[in-house]
């Protein structure tokens, strides 16, 4: 298997590792987190977004994943996050914290000297596992119901990879990319849902 190689490489003998983290980061200081991050992950490794679900309920892996959801909205409720059509103050409070944090990455990226062009991620829960974590209005789990599966897969998958795109106009070659967590969203997403 030939591959094209890497224009970053400048050495093709020395092997190219590219590291990157997932998962929950410790802390709440986003600043000082992507800050450290980048200074242990910055070119030519795969810089990300990290997640400090400490920071409270609209920083958890399920407000951050439903605040990218494209006309559809969370809520809190006494059961678990609700799924609605209006925005409610839940859900307005964890999409400015993701743009906050959307935000401060590019500033700390901006502010490097050189050029960084790598992508960076965002790690989301996949379209089955946000199901499986949602309510729906009268408290049953969004999963059970295949137009609310189907719903929430039309909703993230334009709002994934829309989540890192403030980072690109202050940096011009800047790519984004998207991972999902939950190992069968890769056939869900490539797959029409069940009806």
């Amino acid at each position: 298997m030939n591959r094209a190689p890497d224009p970053r490489r400048t050495d093709p003998d020395v092997p190219h590792v590219v590291g990157t983290a997932l998962g929950a980061m410790p802390g709440t200081d986003v600043v000082e987190t992507v800050t450290l991050l980048r200074g242990e992950l910055g070119a030519p490794h795969l810089s990300f977004l990290p997640s400090l679900p400490a920071r409270g309920p609209a920083a958890d892996p399920v407000a951050r994943t439903a605040a990218v959801l494209d006309e559809l909205h969370a809520d809190r409720q006494p059961h678990g996050l609700r799924v609605s059509g209006v925005p409610g103050k839940d859900s307005r409070a964890a999409r400015a914290l993701l743009a906050g944090d959307v935000n401060v990455l590019a500033d700390v990226i901006g502010a490097e000297s050189g050029g960084d062009d790598a992508p960076v991620k965002t790690q989301l829960l996949g379209p089955l596992t946000l199901a499986a974590r949602l309510h729906l209005h009268a408290g049953e789990r969004a999963l059970k119901d295949h137009g609310a599966r189907r719903d929430l897969r039309d909703s993230l998958a334009p709002g994934s990879p829309r989540t890192c795109a403030p980072c690109g106009p202050r940096r011009p070659a800047a790519r984004s990319s998207s991972s999902w967590t939950s190992r069968t969203s890769r056939r869900c997403s490539r797959a029409p849902c069940p009806r």
